[in-house]
């Protein structure tokens, strides 16, 4: 299993939770809803480290709010290694 931190834990909490309608998030949503005050870079990092694990992955780029944002979603071996914060 990979070994994530209690923020990385956070952080795949929030994308696998998804939105209330269902749709993955984007990185605008997931600094939202984090838990935790952090910057857009901090978060960026995180992101393509968890992404490197195996535990998420980047979806289809698609239209919001007047821009085309990048869409994250957990993986298989996420889910096995997600434990609700």
């Amino acid at each position: 299993m990979a070994i994530l931190s209690y923020r990385m834990m956070m952080l795949l909490d929030t994308i696998a939770k998804r939105n209330p309608d269902g749709s993955a998030r984007d990185l605008d949503q997931i600094i939202e809803t984090a838990g935790y005050k952090v910057s857009k870079q901090a978060i960026q990092f995180s992101l393509r480290s968890m992404i490197e694990k195996g535990v998420i992955e980047k979806m289809d780029r698609e239209l919001r709010r007047d821009r085309v944002r990048t869409l994250y979603r957990a993986t298989e071996y996420g889910l096995k290694c997600y434990k609700p914060v």
